[in-house]
């Protein structure tokens, strides 16, 4: 074949093509949608506003509207309660004019970073300062008749539960909150925070009370959790949690932890097993198997996975998600 045939022009076409792609594969990758495009926050005279966990972003972006310029602090998958900041973030937060972040008990690593800059025009917004936090010997035997006789195990947490968002009227209280703050940093604004607000506050009520309405008619009333995350949850709604371990993430339940839970599950009829998408479900398989029953996923939602955050979930979301693995796993008609 001549050197003129080879490379005929459909081949040179082909061949562009190919090449600019490639060049498209070795650019940087696509920004978080959470973490803004890494321009520099508060552009075009937004209010620029960090926030540690995905429900204080959701609640801040909510009311904020076009008037914030938002950022997730924790990237994508990471756990709150281990999360080891970058100095970008500490920059980012140096930065900011707003900081959200839920107390001490969470998020231990930010005290030392609003020691170390201290600016004096950065509102820095303590959610345990707005609505009351469940202290660990206020839910003390929450687990109910069911849990009577279980071991006493380490829990790995002391004080209060930060976990608030899994309870949708503090959440009510806190968008509030969150609106008179950003109308006080921007009175020019205020009424379109407020009106913001309004809109979430009313789906909030909304997905109150479907989880009322849809928790209503349950054969079971109790339900296992690998990580006891959602005694706000329960308290709201009636329910009872049985947690394999405490609120701290670092603490694995003893075989017999395990077993008690197991007898106690085919004693009185618990067919589901419910753990969190960012664990290992391998102890909530156990149980299941041993049971004869199935393990449904359950969201604490502090945050967000790579494949959630590219899909846009949102908080509600993931609320209306766990609403729905409820409902089966606790056979609600």
């Amino acid at each position: 074949m001549r050197f003129e045939e080879f490379f005929s022009p459909v081949v040179i076409i082909v061949f562009i093509l190919v090449f600019a792609l490639s060049l498209q594969g070795c650019g940087p990758a696509d920004s978080d949608p959470l973490q803004g495009s890494g321009s520099e926050p508060g552009t075009a005279g937004r209010i620029s506003v960090v926030a540690t966990i995905f429900p204080l972003y959701e609640f801040v972006k909510a009311v904020g509207g076009s008037r914030v310029d938002a950022y997730l602090l924790l990237p994508a998958g990471s756990d709150v309660h281990s999360f080891d900041p970058r100095p970008s973030d500490v920059v980012r937060i140096e930065n900011a004019r707003m900081v959200l972040y839920v107390d001490e008990s969470l998020e231990p690593w930010l005290t030392d970073i609003l020691d170390g800059i201290n600016p004096a025009d950065l509102a820095v917004f303590e959610v345990s300062q707005y609505v009351d936090l469940i202290n660990s010997g206020e839910v003390e035997g929450q687990e109910g008749h069911l849990a009577e006789g279980l071991a006493e195990e380490e829990h790995g947490h002391e004080g209060a539960d930060p976990h608030f968002w899994l309870d949708l009227e503090r959440d009510g209280a806190l968008v509030s909150e969150i609106a008179r703050t950003l109308a006080a940093m921007d009175p020019d604004h205020s009424q379109d925070y407020y009106d913001n607000a309004v809109i979430y506050l009313a789906e909030l009520a909304e997905l109150d009370g479907s989880y009322r309405s849809g928790l209503m008619n349950c054969s079971k009333r109790e339900f296992i959790t690998n990580h006891d995350s959602f005694t706000y949850l329960a308290m709201r709604y009636g329910l009872t949690q049985i947690p394999l371990f405490g609120v701290s993430r670092d603490h694995e339940p003893s075989p017999k932890k395990v077993k008690e839970i197991t007898d106690l599950a085919k004693a009185h009829g618990l067919k589901a097993v419910f753990f969190e998408s960012s664990m290992s479900p391998a102890v909530a398989e156990v149980i299941a198997r041993e049971i004869g029953g199935r393990t449904l996923v359950l969201n604490p939602g502090a945050n967000l996975d790579a494949d959630q955050r590219s899909r846009g979930v949102s908080f509600l979301g993931l609320m209306r998600e766990n609403l729905e693995s409820l409902k089966v796993g606790l056979e609600c008609r």
